[in-house]
């Protein structure tokens, strides 16, 4: 409700905000009813945190030789058998090596070729950013949704009255804890 008064205040919207809860409900409720989209399958090889979409191109080079792989349906293709990201360097490299260091990728729609560990530590920093950001808009919208702090007043001073006297305190080196 908060969020919905906040955009008609941005928009200046007429409306009354009754009106306009009344208008979002119900296009809520038909986007709830309507017929689900059907969306196509999407094909891909899940590295770890990496997915190649299909059609997604590797490619190890070295001073001997260059092999190239490519990502058909859900497994990566290499001389026409299926191998893994770690297979995939080691026959091309003859030995095992770390395949996030060995291999380059060229994603579909792409121009550039980009190592594959660069590739994963920009998507963990967009992850940790996007967490950020979500963690700070939620304080942000927690904060507007408290009331206020109203400060409290002091309490005034207590007046004495004619004929009072002040107390002293006792003095705690008195004549009853001379024995102690």
């Amino acid at each position: 409700m908060l969020a919905l008064l906040q955009h008609l205040a941005f928009r200046r919207y007429d409306a009354e905000p009754c009106e306009a809860a009344d208008e979002a409900i119900r296009a809520w409720i038909a986007a709830r009813h309507a017929a689900p989209v059907e969306l196509p399958p999407i094909h891909g090889y899940r590295w770890k945190t990496l997915f190649l979409p299909a059609g997604t191109r590797l490619r190890i080079q070295s001073p001997l030789q260059t092999c190239h792989a490519e990502v058909i349906g859900d497994e990566i293709i290499c001389e026409s058998r299926a191998v893994s990201p770690n297979q995939f360097v080691t026959a091309c490299a003859g030995a095992p090596r770390n395949a996030w260091s060995e291999i380059c990728l060229l994603l579909p729609g792409e121009k550039f070729w980009k190592l594959a560990g660069v590739r994963r530590n920009e998507i963990l920093r967009a992850g940790k950013l996007a967490a950020a950001a979500a963690s700070s808009a939620a304080e942000a919208i927690a904060a507007s949704a408290r009331p206020p702090v109203v400060p409290k007043r002091p309490e005034p001073a207590r007046e004495r009255r004619v004929g009072e006297e002040r107390r002293e305190p006792r003095d705690v080196v008195g004549e009853d804890y001379e024995d102690h």
